[in-house]
């Protein structure tokens, strides 16, 4: 009785009202996109600059089109062993097909991707695969052939080289982001940076998002960038709020300060590089089927240097390789160490803490699916730890590496009990600059090769400069016109003088 007299006592807490729709303007048709499109990345980056625009579309060049293609069948087998390799056999997934990569948005693909979605059903045991993460639409596999596609795209370089300020830049390494949910939105609402609101938003940095298949679609709010009055009114709610250059809003907080300027840019994936400023307000959709790359370049020279181990976050936890726990480690250094095994860092490039299989909230659903080895205890609390991979195949080897200048891992890449799961040998030997920008070799590459795309780039644009030859007889033609406008001249008598 005095169990059910406090039950009665509790006062349920009220449900939130559901946040009202805000229903964004789209750009879709061709006559729409027309205004966002620039020819190249040096325009795009000019017309951000210049506060002329927001977002822009880059033309993806054929070249990066033709090796992601390619590189799809390479990433296939390989994009849900994290998971695989991690839970008992019965929990396990088949690996995507290359329409479901190439084309979430249709029928076929939407049909095929039901089953790794919180909703769908696992064939044969009516169990749902709930693929980790999968309800955000992040796709865990780091390091893949798709990324070392866009990495070494001329354009791609231009704007890496933009963000970072540098032409020697590297690149974090990042995952997939697959988007099927269907929602309008809106959804995470959000503004960053240290330039956001004010008159230097142009200073910020440039995002771009790279994509790899579906209708692809981004959205932010009109004018919270380029509109003064626009830019001022959402920049004293984003001081006001945010921490650590970040804030977030809710769609109702939007409209009370500037009305629905909401606005979403749709487009072929495979045919343009989205970017847009830092400081405009933007949000993570998920309207319309598609999978894109996040790729985050850095200058080295600025790098964290910041140990993990220093980071309360990283002491509380248990969900990160022992490995990482070395005070000698840099950020960077224990993105090196997944590398090999297609696993990120101890960190994310935004600064949150990494968890390659389930964060703590969601621990208790995903811990009787793991294999032993990725249980760990805490603290008296049980927990899913990332360890690295133990099914590997390549044998580590430092004087191999070495012989291939790419000398940059960490020992503890090395130390590691078991195999690599990917041959960086095989894969980057005769690659320098791709070395450089994985963090492979130490030394900048000052005298590599081009890519096969750089030169084609270069090609076209001689030839667009060039004037075209002309035959023998247009010269001749061109040549007596010239003599008959030359004014007549005298000629000089020749000297008689003997030379002495």
């Amino acid at each position: 009785r005095r169990i059910s007299e406090t039950r009665m006592r509790k006062q349920r807490k009220p449900k939130a009202p559901p946040e009202p729709a805000v229903v964004a303007k789209e750009y879709a048709t061709a006559a729409e996109l027309a205004r966002f499109i620039a020819p190249d990345a040096k325009t795009a980056i000019e017309r951000i600059r210049a506060g002329e625009a927001e977002v822009v579309l880059v033309p993806t060049s054929a070249a990066l089109k033709a090796k992601l293609s390619a590189a799809v069948d390479l990433d296939r087998p390989l994009m849900f062993d994290w998971y695989n390799g991690a839970v008992t056999e019965e929990w396990r997934v088949p690996a995507p097909t290359r329409q479901m990569l190439l084309r979430p948005d249709s029928v076929e693909g939407k049909r095929h991707w039901r089953p790794y979605t919180n909703k769908g059903k696992h064939p044969g045991n009516a169990k749902a695969f709930t693929l980790m993460n999968m309800g955000d639409g992040m796709i865990n596999y780091y390091g893949s052939h798709c990324e070392d596609a866009v990495l070494e795209d001329p354009e791609v370089d231009v704007l890496c080289t933009e963000v970072t300020g540098t032409p020697r830049w590297q690149a974090h390494q990042n995952r997939w982001r697959v988007a099927l949910s269907g929602k309008e939105g809106p959804n995470a609402i959000h503004m960053e940076g240290k330039h956001t609101g004010t008159d230097e938003v142009f200073k910020a940095d440039l995002a771009f998002i790279v994509g790899i298949g579906g209708q692809r679609s981004f959205v932010w709010w009109e004018g919270t960038a380029t509109d003064a009055a626009t830019r001022n009114t959402v920049g004293a709610a984003y001081r006001a709020k945010a921490t650590r250059n970040f804030a977030t809003f809710t769609g109702s907080e939007v409209t009370e300060l500037i009305g629905n300027t909401r606005a979403r840019i749709v487009f072929d994936a495979r045919k343009y590089i989205l970017v847009f400023i830092e400081g405009v307000m933007h949000e993570i959709d998920e309207k319309y089927p598609s999978t894109s790359l996040f790729i985050s370049p850095f200058d080295p020279a600025v790098v964290e240097a910041k140990r993990p181990s220093e980071r309360t976050a990283f002491q509380k936890t248990c969900y990160q390789p022992p490995e990482f726990a070395d005070d000698g480690l840099s950020l960077r250094d224990t993105e090196l160490i997944g590398l090999p095994f297609h696993q990120p860092g101890a960190f994310w490039p935004s600064g949150k803490v990494t968890y390659q299989y389930s964060n703590t909230q969601a621990v208790k659903h995903h811990l009787p699916k793991m294999r032993p080895r990725y249980k760990q205890v805490a603290a008296g609390a049980s927990n899913v730890c990332s360890m690295l991979p133990d099914w590997g195949t390549v044998e580590p080897s430092v004087a191999a590496m070495a012989a291939h200048e790419m000398d940059g891992l960490p020992r503890q890449a090395y130390a590691h009990a078991h195999k690599w799961v990917m041959d960086p040998i095989a894969r980057y030997a005769d690659r320098r600059m791709l070395q450089w920008r994985r963090g492979l070799r130490l030394d900048y590459p000052r005298h590599t090769e081009h890519t096969s795309a750089r030169k084609a780039v270069k090609k076209k644009r001689r030839q667009s400069t060039t004037p075209t030859r002309a035959s023998a007889k247009d010269k001749g033609r061109a040549e007596v016109e010239v003599a008959a406008a030359k004014p007549a001249t005298k000629k000089r008598r020749k000297s008689t003088t003997s030379k002495r």
